[in-house]
């Protein structure tokens, strides 16, 4: 029994896509944040500034877990979203504050959106550099 060479290469050509979305996928799983998981957070640091913003920004984006979503230099606001099946709890940026020698209080309650609104940022604004 003779099998067409057509028939041969189909089912190579799927067998190898096949690898190559289950490949795909797999390197991506990391990346997918379960949005039931998903907290927002945001922290008032009263002596938060110029100088010791990059830091803070830093030691947030490098938090696995965490997406840091900007900075409000008016309220002194760092907004954040929390994946809380990687951080559980608040620790890692009680650990960020006590590296800078600062205070600060969680604004139980407050919004990403409403302060974005309440300092005259874009709801897309970029994290970087977003004083106002």
């Amino acid at each position: 029994m003779k099998f067409p060479f057509k028939l041969m290469l189909a089912g190579f050509l799927l067998t190898l896509s096949l690898i190559s979305f289950s490949s795909f996928t797999r390197s991506n799983e990391s990346t997918i944040i379960n949005a039931t998981t998903v907290e927002e957070l945001l922290i008032q640091v009263p002596k938060s500034n110029a100088k010791n913003q990059l830091s803070i920004e830093s030691a947030i984006i490098a938090t696995k877990g965490v997406e840091y979503k900007g900075y409000c230099s008016s309220l002194q606001v760092y907004m954040m979203l929390v994946d809380r099946s990687v951080q559980s709890n608040d620790l890692f940026i009680e650990q960020i504050m006590k590296n800078e020698g600062l205070d600060f209080y969680v604004k139980e309650g407050a919004t990403i959106a409403a302060v974005k609104t309440t300092c005259g940022m874009d709801e897309n604004t970029a994290p970087q550099n977003s004083q106002q």
